[in-house]
């Protein structure tokens, strides 16, 4: 199987699934990441319910990991200030949250 038809394959596998891509001001280049529904749904309210909030940040970054399309990103976000990742943390709920209401027919808001 060539290289093409790997990176064919590994395009289809996201044809069912939403893909926002997102960019910070100040860092140029644009991420591509899927929705926030397609966390485990545990690990998530795990996350939701927690009171620590010293082990927040690092958690959503392991969200963020997770749902990349670009594994190899990691390492792009690991280089963003604070108030870059913030901003990204912030589209990402945000394209996510407006998606899932769409999914279930809520409306835009």
């Amino acid at each position: 199987m060539s290289d093409e038809d790997i990176f064919r394959q590994i395009d289809r596998a996201f044809d069912n699934v939403p893909v926002f891509d997102i960019s910070v001001k100040d860092f140029d280049y644009v991420f591509q990441i899927t929705s926030m529904a397609e966390l485990p749904t545990q690990e998530l309210m795990d996350f939701l319910v927690s009171n620590e909030n010293e082990v927040k940040l690092a958690k959503m970054f392991h969200f963020v990991t997770m749902c990349l399309v670009r594994p190899a990103d990691a390492e792009l976000l690991r280089r963003l200030k604070m108030v870059q990742m913030f901003e990204f943390i912030d589209k990402w709920v945000t394209l996510s949250t407006k998606q899932t209401h769409k999914d279930l027919g809520l409306g835009d808001d």
